[in-house]
């Protein structure tokens, strides 16, 4: 798979709060089926990275850092 990269808007000058997903021409021709759970991924972090610092304190606690039950 291709490296992933993110670009800043404000590297072209462009100063707005946005998201996006962006993917290569390449991968949406030869592997479109992808994208959906490349998709569901990038919003599955999102969300989790979002929560209270406390819950995901105690999910370091029981899991442990690198998410792995202790």
């Amino acid at each position: 798979m291709e490296d992933i990269r993110f670009p800043l808007f404000a590297d072209a000058g462009l100063n707005f709060y946005s998201n996006s997903i962006i993917v290569s021409k390449k991968l949406q021709r030869e592997r479109e089926a992808l994208i959906p759970g490349l998709v569901r991924a990038i919003l599955r972090a999102s969300r989790r990275d979002r929560q209270p610092a406390e819950a995901t304190d105690a999910l370091l606690r029981v899991r442990g850092p690198r998410g792995t039950a202790r």
